[in-house]
């Protein structure tokens, strides 16, 4: 599996899984865009991170295994509140994912695009009620 060639070494790190199982994403469209899955690095190339582990996870998206996460993170942040939740069933070929969990996200994990991954068809949206 290739990854891109702005991520820094050992990026993702080797202890990273194939990506599986069920997550929640947040995104600006419906249906999702190759717009909505740019990482935080590809939207920011020349911001500087504090720490490598930081500016490996800045080449990553965040994602969520548990759908409470992302409601708190929109009460919290309510800029959040207009992004749309998407769902999707990862498979290996995305990438690989990592949990990478915080204090307002237990759930949150990281997963690094290989190149040539289409995430944006393997997402749907879902309607959440709040």
């Amino acid at each position: 599996m290739q990854f891109p060639n702005y991520f820094p070494e050992n990026c993702p790190p080797k202890t990273a899984k194939e990506a599986s199982g069920t997550v929640y994403y947040l995104v600006r469209n419906d249906p999702p865009t190759p717009d909505d899955f740019l990482s935080k690095r590809q939207k920011n190339p020349n911001k500087r991170f504090p720490k490598d582990e930081k500016e490996c996870q800045s080449c990553g998206i965040s994602v969520y295994t548990e759908i409470e996460d992302i409601l708190n993170l929109r009460q919290i942040y309510p800029d959040l509140g207009n992004l749309k939740v998407a769902v999707s069933n990862l498979t290996p070929k995305l990438g690989v994912i990592q949990p990478s969990p915080s204090n307002n996200s237990p759930s949150h994990h990281t997963l690094w695009l290989a190149i040539g991954a289409e995430p944006w068809t393997l997402f749907q949206v879902i309607d959440i009620t709040v």
